[in-house]
């Protein structure tokens, strides 16, 4: 090795050999931040599982903020930010004519824990004028409708039908938005205007009304349709690249809801929020029928077919369930079972952070997911139906 003497040949050796190394160094430091960042946020912005699980007071959501904004996922800064005041919520709602999903539900026990427009959290007398009811907003123009609302409203709804709803800034810092899903079977039985005006009381409806039902676009894969970024779609032989494009957008927004315990969602989504909710009083307007689909048709072959032509939207039912806020049981479907009441547990998959000093693990925080116990559902029966078809 060369000898330094009087100094001489240090900077000869920094700048080859040392220069050399402090690069390699380099180069494995920026690796394995990109490593930690991409482990650490693995599910965040698609799959989030990582909720604020703490109903602690806004002082704590404030303190990790200020100390560790730039770690924080974008659903964890919609989250912190609506904790403080800032943020707005939006509950997608589909029921233009995606009927049940429970936009009314949800803006009386949700919306009206705070400033919301009096006609269902959509619109009314209390609307700002300057302000368009134009659905959906562009990208661009979200952040600026989002600001002008959350002078006036804690909490809104869209009520939609088959718009582009990709085209918003669902990762805006100041919007949390919110959307229920169920499962399809469920909801092409649910009573509705359109049934009813057409086909009449359920229980008075020929063979031949229900495959006229079963063959009209109020079968059809709808929520699909509605998520769909593409023109959508074709009974059982719909496209995987639907779902896909409907699974897009669904890890965009901040939460999803199974209606299938909504009482124990919007529970937990409370908490989360911080918000004050009364859970002394039950949701009455979506209980589920005490048969199951199959045996509500009471023809196996209708029944079969309907699973058939709806396996996509039964296929992104499934996976949203998957990654909603409360993991709810399967519908319940047997007449022979009691009521189940919901106990709500708590996992946890990476460490929680319950003290603002530990915010140097902040992109580890907000891990709980909550899970529901199992019972009998028409997922299995949907499964043996639609078997293992792929396209």
């Amino acid at each position: 090795m060369k000898k330094l003497e009087n100094g001489k040949g240090c900077k000869h050796a920094i700048s080859t050999e040392g220069r050399r190394v402090l690069c390699v160094l380099g180069m494995l430091a920026i690796g394995c931040s990109v490593m930690y960042f991409k482990n650490h946020s693995n599910g965040q912005n698609g799959n989030f599982q990582n909720y604020m699980s703490s109903p602690d007071s806004q002082n704590q959501s404030n303190a990790l903020y200020s100390n560790a904004s730039t770690a924080l996922t974008s659903k964890q800064l919609q989250v912190a930010h609506y904790r403080q005041g800032r943020a707005m919520i939006l509950d997608v709602y589909l029921d233009k004519d995606i009927k049940h999903h429970a936009g009314t539900t949800f803006c009386a026990k949700i919306g009206r824990l705070g400033p919301a427009p009096t006609f269902a959290c959509m619109s009314g007398d209390n609307w700002p004028k300057n302000v368009s009811l134009k659905i959906p907003w562009s990208h661009n123009a979200t952040g600026e409708i989002v600001e002008s609302l959350r002078k006036h409203f804690h909490m809104i709804s869209w009520e939609f039908h088959l718009q582009h709803l990709e085209i918003t800034n669902w990762e805006y810092e100041n919007l949390v938005s919110v959307i229920i899903m169920r499962h399809p079977m469920e909801r092409l039985l649910a009573g509705d205007a359109w049934l009813s005006k057409n086909f009449g009381p359920e229980a008075n409806r020929t063979a031949a009304q229900w495959w006229e039902i079963a063959n009209s676009e109020h079968t059809n894969n709808y929520a699909l349709r509605a998520l769909s970024p593409y023109d959508c779609c074709s009974g059982e032989h719909t496209e995987a690249k639907h779902v896909e494009g409907a699974k897009a957008l669904l890890e965009r927004l901040t939460f999803v809801l199974d209606l299938t315990c909504l009482d124990e969602s919007m529970q937990a989504l409370a908490d989360t929020l911080g918000l004050p909710y009364d859970n002394t009083t039950r949701n009455k307007l979506h209980r589920h029928h005490k048969l199951t689909p199959r045996q509500r048709l009471g023809n196996d072959t209708l029944y079969e077919y309907l699973v058939r032509r709806n396996r996509r939207d039964i296929e992104l039912y499934e996976w949203a369930q998957s990654r909603a806020l409360v993991r709810c049981p399967p519908p319940t479907v047997s007449p022979t079972h009691a009521p189940v009441t919901p106990t709500m547990t708590t996992a946890t998959r990476h460490s929680v952070v319950t003290d603002a000093a530990a915010t140097e693990h902040i992109t580890d925080s907000f891990t709980s997911s909550t899970s529901m116990p199992e019972t009998t559902s028409t997922t299995s029966e949907s499964s043996s139906a639609v078997g293992t078809s792929k396209e």
